[in-house]
């Protein structure tokens, strides 16, 4: 039982490696204006801070009382720290994938959503399902006074988007928006 006690410990003391990692990003909780009166931001920076104790202190109190319950229990960030390397990449794009709009459908697992609609410079981007845990939000391009498109990163991806997918009457972008020059742009924008 010992044996697997200290195996369990040493696996369960892992996540203390990322530990400068997660520590610096505690504390950009407290980088956006007003964010010292909120409570997550605060609850974010006394976990990043205090999660190694807690490992540490379960690993001794599981080998004081021989607890292979307790060496579990400090188990519990490293498997934390799994989900959100692997499982959570897109995790935050999953609301956007089921409210934002619709605007041009490509398949059942992806779309192109205008972000900004009406003002004069919005964004056009490509919201997609990976798998079940992963989903991704892309820039495509943007729309200037809703009629002009110009993407600055061109991609295949964008290219495809913008030539593939429709919206409700069966357009797409390129046939929507007038594809706008560097130079067009750069008008454009100075009128912003």
């Amino acid at each position: 039982m010992k044996t697997i006690i200290t195996i369990v410990n040493i696996v369960s003391a892992i996540p203390i490696l990322a530990y400068p990692v997660i520590l610096i990003s505690g504390v950009m909780s407290f980088d956006a204006p007003g964010s010292g009166k909120s409570v997550l931001a605060w609850v974010i920076f006394l976990a990043s801070v205090g999660y190694p104790l807690i490992i540490i202190a379960l690993i001794f109190l599981s080998r004081r009382y021989d607890s292979l319950l307790i060496a579990l229990l400090a188990i519990i960030p490293l498997l934390f720290l799994i989900y959100m390397l692997f499982f959570s990449g897109g995790a935050t794009y999953k609301k956007d994938f089921e409210t934002f709009s619709k605007d041009f459908v490509c398949d059942s697992n992806s779309f192109l959503s205008i972000e900004g609609k009406g003002d004069l410079d919005a964004h056009l981007n490509l919201i997609k399902k990976k798998n079940f845990f992963s989903y991704t939000k892309d820039y495509v391009a943007d729309i200037y006074q809703g009629k002009w498109i110009y993407t600055y990163l061109p991609t295949k991806e964008s290219s495809d988007a913008l030539a593939k997918c429709k919206n409700n009457e069966g357009k797409t972008p390129v046939e929507v928006y007038t594809i706008a020059s560097e130079e067009q742009v750069k008008n454009i924008v100075k009128g912003l």
